[in-house]
């Protein structure tokens, strides 16, 4: 043996601090015995191990095996350019056991210490996720890694430690586990173990500690070894066997004492190299050594060979992909872990609990909830469907959700129907409120029935055909009454109720039957109250005449209780300038700041208002609003010259509408007004008598509408507009179009099969077609009449966590864990499950990336660090049809054989979509495609929440996984970021995307846009926002309106990177190309999306006339080089496998299978 005596002061030690100091590095010339490191290669797909275990073994990366003894700090391995990526520090106690370890991973600071895992210095319990790290149960032992996936530690709780990267990380490592030589070019130095042991040795000290390079391997004890290589004989390479029975030996006879545990520590190290594929002869090997067994909780069983992935009550079928031979507990044959109850016991399936928000429901007990009684059955709910009625909603004056729980905005000053059949019609007003914000509100709402019009207003005011009535009404089957003093109930016997809020912003709901389906305060006051004292403000002029005290106190006062400080605010003050204007002080320009008016566009705001003589109205007939003399008062006007409207504008004289008792004639129209012939100009009307045979010249083309005759009391001048409207039940006399034809959108009298149609803004002509998804729509008459065909749906996420479900639903949530994104609802052939999960661009940064995994068959595709990786079984290597790969645009396309179709733009957009063949058949995130968005929001034991959150959780990954995002708003949470995002995200509803706005609604993307905008990490903020517009650009290119939005100051993007010398061929298209090139592998998938998607598209010239999407760049068909199932091919290269050999022809690869079976 050799020893080494070194001092070395520890400035920091865990938990008093962590340690740190560079590694030294020292040369020694003293080799270690040749015979004791072998170099051997480990089988990986794209990542290598280093363990330690035992007192001192260690396994590098490049498969030397040395062993040593210390109680010294150690770098166990680190990036040696950036070890805040990666720095993992041990130290032995003098027993041999691990006693303390230090993780750096990704700027994540993790320290374990006698048993406690510390986490950026507070202690935390397993399971634990965060925006860099996960540490979760690895079947008995515990996981550390980042959340890539791409760095992992295992620790056993006691003295071992592996740690697996993916190859990114292997070269320029330092410490224990090595670095591997990357360049064959270079000769690689004999490996010396002293210098690696020394070299990792961490400097400075305060106390002495000893360090022993271990050759001994023959001893009295060495013996017990010797069985390493019988009962593992099929588990490893018999060179690698040779060095783990050197490795036990040596840990042995530097052993003090009971050298027992020493011998199970190596057997155990060596079993955790087995696999299930082999013998399970190896797994008794506790018993033929007498080495303890492990101990479970509750009734479990330990397995010497089971899956990472435990069944239990939420997920009785967890993933197949799991890693499926680890040290664990799991459940005995046919019983899963009652995971609900955390009582550690397992239970047999059909004796699961249920949850319902937070509540615990045993097997077989019910619960009721609206529209549903559901029967917990088996760990699972089990819901009849009640008949409850739909319900469309009017809230915050201008925010609509339909029968089917579809939400929009309305905006627009007018009338619209909300709802009508063949019976009834109801209308709602909708007019200006607030209009410093812009806000439209719910007027009154209107029930026609039987030629009655019952009008209810927003201050609770009901009318009957214009007469004004008192409440309660019961009468033709209506009943209007009191709900309470806050609410209005309308019933009707027809089965619609509605109730009415009654408010300055009013809400209304209605209902139908589901069978007619189809048819800070005070300081902030203080401040701005304040304005009132001010000896040299606007209010000044007044104090001599008006004491402020009273006012500023009540601006104060109401302040405190108030839901909207600025108005409660800006009441006071206004209170006190009109006590002013009664003393004869106008106190003006006071509002110029908070107070602001926002006046509609045509009117002023003035100081000093008066009502008298500014409408159209009384140019005809004596205003009788100057009869009243009172204070002026401020407000909205129309400016001098001109008078208000029927509409709120202020016009010129010769532009007013006329008026005759509660009729309005509008400015060059004409009417019959009690048998005589009225033409309004100017404000005012001229009237002649006529006969009924000379009406038909007062209306050129059009007849008069006499609503003398009672017969048409409910005729109404019809158009191609309102073809399929009810009539309202008063009349209005006009010039209408005779009885076979209808007017169009310029007043024409046309047949009516000559109607066009409206698609967005624009109007089609009879016969014309749209394409509407799948579908194409024809014009007949005045309406779209489509192909039924079933449409291909798509799921959606970017940014942050925004979703949009197969059937439309909107919503957000953020967190750490591995979710289900989509999965087939069924197991056996043709299933699928597809996870994600959020990748931060920083500790608290937002998403900037995602890591998606595809389970299909034997094969999981996973998409990172915008590549595909595969891992896949022999089973499936030699099928031509799993799915097909294809760059367009900026997206990477996976297609599947089975109907689905992924999305991804190498960063946090994402989206699958499925073919119809997959309604009713799938279940996660996504929704379960059956075009009803309300039943969206299914948990995985299959309960109804309205909960984002209880729904997000119970679609999380079998892996056990906690910590949570709060879910709060980056605009709550950084809110100094808000108006730049505000304004950043306004390109969605500015003029540059105007044309789409009719097309396509821009709030919710707008919306989505500032949350992402708010994160004001520099990096996140722009991706996000850039993300979010794109998303929006895209939807509108696909019904038809390109923008192209991007510009070198926002979100540039630079296609010039593809273009080589002199030639020009890569340009960017804002939606995609109707020139495509010839692609190599000629697959109509690239032809389909090339023509939506927005990206980098080449023009490929006529001597390379073809497009290699994996090389993007133009070649000659036999330079094409071929994908198939994860792999590059060259051209004319030929894969071999265990089943088969596949050939890469002309940008096609032939598979052709051997004779035998796999």
């Amino acid at each position: 043996m050799k020893h080494f005596i070194f001092s070395v002061f520890w400035v920091l030690i865990l938990f008093e601090g962590l340690p740190e100091g560079s590694s030294k590095t020292t040369e020694w010339n003293s080799r270690p015995n040749p015979d004791s490191v072998i170099a051997a290669s480990i089988s990986s797909d794209n990542s290598s191990a280093c363990a330690i275990w035992g007192k001192g073994a260690i396994r590098t990366f490049d498969n030397y095996f040395y062993h040593f003894t210390s109680t010294c700090y150690f770098t166990l391995t680190s990036i040696c350019e950036d070890p805040t990526v990666l720095n993992v520090r041990i130290r032995h106690s003098a027993s041999g056991q691990l006693q303390h370890i230090f993780m750096e991973i990704e700027g994540a600071m993790i320290s374990v210490k006698d048993g406690k895992i510390m986490i950026e210095g507070v202690v935390v319990t397993v399971p634990y996720d965060d925006k860099v790290i996960s540490v979760q149960p690895y079947g008995i032992y515990v996981k550390f890694s980042n959340r890539k996936g791409t760095i992992s530690l295992i620790w056993d709780l006691k003295s071992a430690l592996s740690v697996t990267l993916d190859d990114q990380y292997l070269r320029g490592l330092c410490g224990l586990c090595r670095d591997i030589n990357h360049n064959s070019d270079v000769p690689e130095e004999p490996f010396n173990a002293e210098r690696v042991i020394y070299s990792s040795q961490l400097s400075d000290s305060r106390e002495l500690c000893v360090t022993t390079v271990s050759e001994q391997t023959k001893c009295a004890l060495a013996n017990n070894c010797s069985e390493i290589s019988d009962i593992f004989l099929n588990c490893t390479d018999p060179t690698i066997q040779k060095n783990y029975l050197e490795m036990c030996q040596k840990d042995v006879c530097t052993s003090i004492g009971n050298t027992v545990n020493s011998v199970c520590a190596h057997f155990e190290e060596v079993a955790r190299q087995c696999g299930a594929a082999v013998s399970e002869e190896w797994q008794q090997w506790r018993q033929s050594k007498d080495c303890a067994q492990k101990a479970c909780p509750g009734n479990q069983i330990y397995k010497e060979c089971g899956p990472a992935c435990i069944s239990t009550c939420t997920d009785p079928n967890p993933q197949h992909h799991c890693h499926q031979c680890v040290n664990t507990c799991e459940c005995p044959h046919g019983t899963v872990l009652d995971n609900i109850r955390k009582t550690n016991s397992c239970i047999l399936q059909m004796e699961c609990p249920c949850t319902h928000a937070g509540t615990i429901y045993v097997n077989g007990q019910t619960r009721a909830d609206y529209c549903q009684i559901c029967t917990c059955i088996g760990g699972e709910w089990h819901c009849t469907s009640l008949n409850c009625p739909r319900v469309c909603r009017f809230e915050e004056g201008s925010y609509i959700t339909t029968f089917d729980r579809k939400s929009y905005q309305l905006m627009g000053d007018c009338s619209y129907v909300a709802a009508f059949t063949n019976e009834w019609l109801v209308k709602v007003e909708m007019h200006p409120c607030m209009e410093e914000h812009k806000q439209i509100c719910l007027e009154s709402v209107v029930y026609a029935y039987a030629e009655t019009e019952y009008c209810i207003k927003k201050n609770g005011v009901v009318n009957v055909n214009g007469n004004s009535i008192r409440l309660p009404l019961n009468q033709n089957g209506i009943k209007i009454f009191h709900q309470s003093s806050s609410y209005i109930q309308i019933s009707t016997d027809k089965g619609l109720n509605m109730q009415l809020y009654i408010n300055e912003i009013a809400q209304l709901y209605i209902s139908l039957p589901d069978n007619l389906k189809g048819t800070v305060k005070e300081i902030y006051a203080k401040q701005h109250c304040s304005r009132l004292k001010q000896a040299d403000g606007y209010f000044a002029a007044c104090h001599s005449r008006v004491n402020y005290d009273k006012y500023y106190e009540m601006c104060i006062t109401s302040s405190c209780t108030c839901l909207n400080i600025d108005d409660c605010i800006c009441s006071a003050i206004e209170a006190y300038t009109h006590e002013c204007a009664v003393r004869g002080i106008t106190v003006v320009d006071w509002r110029k700041d908070m107070c602001r008016v926002n006046c509609p566009e045509t009117q002023v705001f003035q100081y000093n208002m008066r009502a008298c003589n500014q409408t159209c109205k009384s140019l005809m007939q004596h205003d009788f609003t100057c009869d009243v003399e009172d204070v002026l008062v401020s407000g909205c006007g129309c400016p001098e010259g001109t008078y208000l409207d029927h509409d709120g504008t202020c016009v010129e004289q010769d532009k007013c509408s006329c008026y005759i008792a509660d009729s309005m004639i509008k400015h060059g129209h004409n009417a019959a007004v009690q048998g005589a012939i009225c033409f309004c100009k100017s404000g005012n009307l001229s009237c002649f008598y006529v006969t009924l045979e000379d009406s038909k010249e007062d209306c050129p083309g059009k007849v008069l509408l006499n609503c003398a005759d009672a017969q048409k009391q409910s005729w109404c001048a019809k158009s191609c507009q309102n073809l399929n409207v009810p009539c309202p039940s008063v009349c209005v006399p006009a010039c209408v179009c005779p009885d076979d034809q209808v007017e169009d959108q310029f007043g024409n009298c046309i047949p009516r099969e000559q109607c066009p149609c409206l698609y967005g803004d624009r109007y089609y002509k009879t016969k014309a077609t749209i394409h509407l998804d799948c579908n194409i729509c024809t014009c007949q008459s005045g309406s779209w009449q489509c192909s039924q065909n079933e449409c291909t749906k798509t799921c959606l996420v970017y940014g942050d966590g925004h979703y949009v479900t197969f059937d439309g639903q909107r919503w957000f949530f953020d967190n750490n864990c591995e979710s289900i994104f989509a999965q087939s609802s069924f197991e056996g052939p043709d299933s699928f499950q597809i996870l994600t999960k959020n990748l931060p661009c920083c500790v608290n940064g937002v998403t900037c990336s995602r890591t998606i995994r595809i389970l299909i068959e034997d094969m999981e595709i996973k998409l990172l660090d915008g590549k595909v990786h595969n891992i896949y079984s022999n089973k499936i290597q030699c099928r031509e049809d799993i799915y097909s790969m294809h760059i367009v645009g900026f997206y990477l396309i996976l297609e599947f054989s089975n109907g689905i179709t992924v999305i991804w733009d190498k960063m946090t957009r994402f989206s699958v979509a499925l073919a119809p063949k997959w309604q009713n058949k799938v279940v996660g995130l996504c929704g379960n495609y059956n075009s009803r968005i309300e039943d969206d929001q299914m948990t995985k034991s299959k309960s109804l929440v309205t909960s984002v959150v209880e729904f997000a959780e119970s679609w999380i990954s079998p892996k056990p996984c906690c910590s949570l995002v709060t879910q709060i708003s980056p605009c709550d949470r950084n809110p100094y970021c808000y108006a730049w995002a505000a304004r950043k995200c306004g390109i969605i509803n500015g003029d540059i995307f105007k044309e789409c706005h009719k097309m396509v609604d821009p709030q919710p993307y707008y919306d989505s846009c500032v949350k992402e905008a708010c994160a004001c990490d520099m990096e996140g903020r722009f991706l996000g926002f850039c993300t979010t517009v794109a998303v929006y650009a895209e939807v509108c290119s696909k019904a038809g309106v390109c923008i192209d939005w991007r510009t070198p100051e926002s979100c540039p993007i630079y296609c010039d990177y593809y273009n080589h010398g002199p030639d020009c061929k890569w340009h960017y298209k804002p939606c995609g190309t109707r020139i495509t090139p010839k692609m190599c592998n000629n697959h109509p998938v690239a032809e389909t999306f090339s023509k939506v998607l927005e990206g980098c598209y080449a023009n490929c010239p006529n001597h390379a006339p073809y497009l290699d999407g994996n090389m993007m760049k133009c070649v000659p068909l036999s330079e094409c080089t071929c994908y198939y199932n994860g792999l590059l091919m060259q051209p004319n290269e030929v894969y071999i496998m265990n089943c088969g050999q596949c050939t890469c022809h002309n940008g096609t690869t032939t598979c052709r299978k051997y004779e035998f079976e796999c």
